[in-house]
């Protein structure tokens, strides 16, 4: 009795131990035939897959799947060659128990974005961005406020992202949002979080004129009055006719009463506003619009109350239109007809198409003058040679313009407007919040920054087929503009150009650690020309110590930008910006950027990142130093004197843009992410784990890491629980706290970084040209996607893990699909001579190097003796290499998959190996876990390569049967 007693006490013992398979990630999504790579736990030495597939939006009864590549903690199966309606559901057995389960191809939404950031807008847009967020027939987006639900018919962006137009009647308050791909399937729904809708902030309708009080302000009162919003067209009462010569414009609309003429003013929306100008009797031009020919039987009717008029319109022609600034002139139709006189002499409204007989409220529709603060635009005349001195007739508007803005300011917001002109500057201008600088058009209104504004002497002796010229001076001691327009934050910029030839940051905000004023800054249609170097550069016709001055400038470490702003809501598009310094610097940022231009002089980079959350960047045209958005560089106060501690950048998407020409310069160009040390504050086992607690051996690098590491991620790169990480939320001492539990909860034997964190990046559609890399993960990043990408001489398409100091930024859960090298030889920054491209990933150097590095440098060796993987489970999927490249995977990676790929015209298709890191070095350990199925080579000369093969499982099992299969 008692030894049954003791067998079933050991048997219940043996039962409590044993824990179910756990499935952490599996690669998402996956197509019919395709490869699942799962991360878990206690999958045991032999387990067992089952699939239910989607039929009509039913599950099927579960089947087995074939298991190609497993270990305790990963596996790797394979799906049918038909999965149905697309979504799966599989579960892992270990032979006595099965794994809950897990959802392959439902729609997944990482981040939700609005039209301004972390708002939206009745009349804007929400977008969302994850996975598997095709669209089928009947997809739809669901907004949900207490009792009331709004469906809105979801937009194809790309799988990753989908946008939804919000109705312009939306009312403001909190909606919770859903997303429905279409299929019948529960599964196909998925919520995207809570989105607050609210009216988009309006500045107060005041307009301040920078120009002097004179003839032309005559002139442009049209112009300025286009700009409002009219919705009905406004009949004077008779008055004495005018028999004044009137030019008649386009946009203008003729009235005839009984008593004379009367001009009308037509507005953008297609309305009109009385003016004082009275032009010839007899016509009227109904509002623009398409398709107005003229048929047999063409009518126009004005209805006023129970009197109806019917006109005969008269032939169509093509006039121009004068637009305000903020439009593109266009050619449309108008008609003419006659008007006879109304019954009466009462002032009549005449509603135009397709608005109410009642009036539009519109806001005061004062307008504040401040021509008398003096701003005078000029326009040198073509033989005007370049001096560095005023122009003729030109004068320094610095104060002027100035005092406009602060008037906008003091009046709580408000247009500061441009005409059409030269206007020269001096020193900066600061913008107040919530005031708006607006120029008459990008090519109509500039702002140029002269270098200095000193007496000139002039030449005794006239040179340059008799030109006047002035002797140069001593420019060495002439400082740089620290900015040349400069904000707290809410402030907008459009429609004009900025020339500068000296200056450290052209447009700059504050950085929101700084104020909480930051951000919500608008750059729209603004062209800019920023060159330090452009009158000095090796020159003695301004300065007599020109080299001096070329020196002093180049060597300014001060690397500001063309944009140099901060703070949420950022939203800069249709720019074309070329700069001798970086053209946009993002700090602490998010926002919308796109159809940009922007260029630079190849010294930094061209667009730099720091601290992002949430950015969109798509369809610009960049050129010379690279686009690095998605980086952990510290940041740098306006001043340059305070570095702040960047912990993470995540939430980006970067698509349909293009990169080329960066031959030089601070990086290799393409597409990148950088970083900053220190990389993190602990590397090492953990002591102990309670739900969202860990309990470290040691304290960390960092005693106030609760407050300012708060943002970095915990991520477990072995042992038990491995290929998990978390936020950090707080702890003090040696106790961590982390933002959920964990799926698999860790013990002694898990290894854990505690780092800055690089995450949620969505790369897609981009194009590079002449480059060192197209698409560069460097220092790892979780949750990352490259999709479609192609290069041309443009570099690897990869992701790098490093280490730095005895600290690692980890590389988990990158996925690789459709990626094109079409022109595999490439001449980047970082290296001489030309060399072949890569599809990858690969780490360097590893966590127990940098033992050896501390001891060479003589500082106190803090690097664990750690040997494991610094990057897990990544996907490389259909990918193409035309030429002169390879697919590779060296260093410590764990659990990866190569599939469906295709290598022609190289030395080797598939590299694994040891190797890994810029400097060639060998590793102690290398990669494992690595399956290779349904490549495809053609003119290779060695399919597979490497020194770790071995820990590689190659299966040509499908290869296509036009093609030998190798090996």
């Amino acid at each position: 009795m008692v030894k049954n007693l003791l067998l079933a006490l050991a048997a219940l013992s043996t039962a409590t131990l044993h824990a179910k398979p756990v499935v952490i990630w599996a690669s998402d999504p996956v197509r019919a035939g395709e490869s699942v790579v799962v991360r878990g736990d206690g999958f045991g030495g032999k387990a067992a897959v089952e699939i239910s597939l989607s039929q009509n939006g039913n599950p099927t009864d579960w089947q087995p799947a074939k298991v190609l590549q497993q270990t305790p903690s990963t596996l790797k199966f394979a799906l049918p060659a038909q999965i149905g309606d697309g979504i799966v559901r599989f579960r892992i057995s270990d032979g006595k128990e099965s794994s809950e389960p897990s959802l392959l191809n439902a729609p997944k939404i990482w981040w939700m974005q609005g039209d301004e950031t972390e708002t939206a807008t009745p009349g804007g847009w929400l977008r969302l961005f994850g996975l598997n967020l095709n669209l089928r027939p009947g997809a739809k987006a669901t907004l949900r406020a207490g009792d009331s639900t709004i469906s809105l018919t979801p937009e194809a962006v790309d799988e990753f992202a989908i946008r939804i137009p919000l109705p312009a009647d939306l009312k403001p308050g909190e909606y919770t949002v859903e997303f429905h791909n279409g299929l019948a399937d529960a599964a196909a729904n998925a919520t995207a979080g809570k989105i607050q809708i609210a009216p988009k902030k309006q500045a107060p309708s005041r307009i301040f004129d920078v120009m002097p009080t004179t003839a032309k302000s005559n002139r442009l009162a049209a112009r300025r009055g286009s700009s409002t919003n009219s919705q009905h067209l406004e009949i004077p009462a008779p008055a004495r006719p005018d028999r004044r010569r009137h030019r008649a414009l386009p946009h203008q609309l003729m009235a005839k009463e009984s008593s004379g003429p009367s001009l009308l003013n037509a507005q953008n929306s297609g309305g009109c506003r009385a003016t004082r100008q009275r032009p010839p009797p007899g016509r009227l031009a109904p509002p623009f619009g398409l398709n107005l020919n003229l048929h047999p039987g063409a009518k126009a009717t004005l209805r006023a109350g129970d009197s109806t008029i019917s006109l005969t319109p008269e032939g169509s022609m093509n006039l121009p239109i004068l637009a305000s600034s903020s439009r593109r002139s266009q050619a449309p139709e108008r008609i003419h007809g006659r008007i006879p006189q109304w019954p009466g002499g009462r002032r009549r409204r005449i509603a135009t198409a397709g608005n109410s007989n009642r009036p539009k409220k519109r806001a005061p529709s004062r307008i504040f003058d401040v021509t008398n603060y003096g701003a005078v635009p000029a326009e040198p005349g073509y033989l005007q040679y370049t001096t560095a001195m005023l122009a003729e007739g030109q004068v320094d508007s610095t104060d002027a313009i100035q005092k406009a803005l602060d008037a906008a300011g003091k009046a709580g917001g408000g247009i500061v407007q441009f005409p059409r002109g030269i206007f020269v500057l001096s020193k900066g201008l600061t913008i107040p919040m919530h005031v708006t600088l607006r120029g008459a058009g990008s090519g109509l209104t500039t702002l140029s920054y002269v270098d200095d504004l000193l007496p000139r002497e002039q030449r005794q002796k006239k040179l340059y087929w008799g030109a006047q010229q002035f002797e140069p001076i001593k420019g060495v001691d002439f400082e740089p503009h620290p900015y040349l327009i400069r904000g707290e934050g809410h402030f907008t910029v459009e429609d004009l150009a900025i020339y500068a030839i000296n200056h450290h940051a052209g447009i700059q905000s504050e950085l929101p650690v700084n104020s909480p004023n930051a951000g919500h800054v608008t750059i729209r249609r603004v062209l800019m020309r920023l060159d330090r170097f452009i009158n000095n550069d090796r020159t003695n016709r301004h300065f007599s110590d020109a080299e001096e001055v070329f020196l002093k400038r180049w060597r300014d470490k001060r690397r500001t930008g063309a944009i140099d702003v901060g703070g949420p809501n950022i939203q800069i598009t249709d720019c074309d910006i070329y700069s001798s310094l970086q053209v946009l610097m993002l700090n602490g940022s998010s926002g919308y950027i796109a159809r940009n231009k922007f260029s630079a002089v190849p010294r930094h980079w061209t667009v730099f990142g720091r601290r992002t959350q949430k950015v969109i960047f798509e369809n610009n045209d960049c050129s010379d130093g690279g686009v690095s958005l998605n980086s952990v560089h510290d940041m740098v106060t306006n001043d340059g004197q305070t570095r702040i501690q960047s912990m993470y950048s995540r939430e980006i998407y970067i698509a349909r843009n293009a990169m080329k020409d960066s031959y030089r310069g601070d990086r290799d160009g393409g597409f990148n992410s950088d970083f900053h040390a220190p990389v993190g504050i602990y590397t090492g086992t953990v002591e102990k784990c309670e739900g969202t607690t860990l309990v470290l051996p040691k304290e960390t690098d960092d005693p106030e890491f609760a407050t300012k590491w708060l943002g970095a991620v915990v991520v477990v790169l072995d042992g038990k629980g491995a290929g998990q990480y978390r936020s950090l939320a707080g702890g003090s001492g040696k106790t961590l706290l982390v933002d959920k539990a964990w799926d698999v909860p860790l013990d002694t034997t898990s290894f854990i970084s505690v780092c800055k964190a690089l995450d949620h990046v969505i790369a897609v559609d981009n194009v590079t040209h002449d480059a060192g890399n197209t698409i560069l993960f460097w220092c790892g990043g979780i949750e990352v996607i490259a999709a479609r990408n192609k290069s041309i001489r443009g570099g690897a398409i990869q992701q790098i893990t490093i280490s730095y100091q005895g600290q690692v930024l980890p590389g988990l859960r990158a996925q690789f699909f459709d990626n094109e090298i079409l022109e595999g030889t490439t001449w980047g920054a970082s290296f001489i001579f030309p060399r072949g491209s890569n599809i990858g990933t690969l780490t360097y150097p590893p966590i127990s190097h940098d033992r050896t590095l501390q001891a060479d440098q003589g500082v106190p060796v803090t690097a664990p003796d750690y040997h494991g993987p610094m990057a897990l489970d990544q996907v490389f999927r259909r990918n193409t290499i035309a030429n002169n490249g390879r697919f590779f995977v060296g260093g410590n990676v764990q659990n990866v998959l190569f599939e469906a790929g295709s290598v022609s015209d190289a030395e080797i298709g598939l590299e694994v190996t040891t190797r890994g890191g810029r400097w060639a070095d060998f590793l102690q350990g290398g990669p494992t876990d690595i399956l290779a199925r349904n490549n495809i080579f053609k003119n290779v000369t060695t399919p597979y390569a490497g020194d770790r093969l071995n820990e590689t499982i190659i299966l040509p099992d499908q290869i296509d049967s036009s093609t030998e299969p190798v090996p």
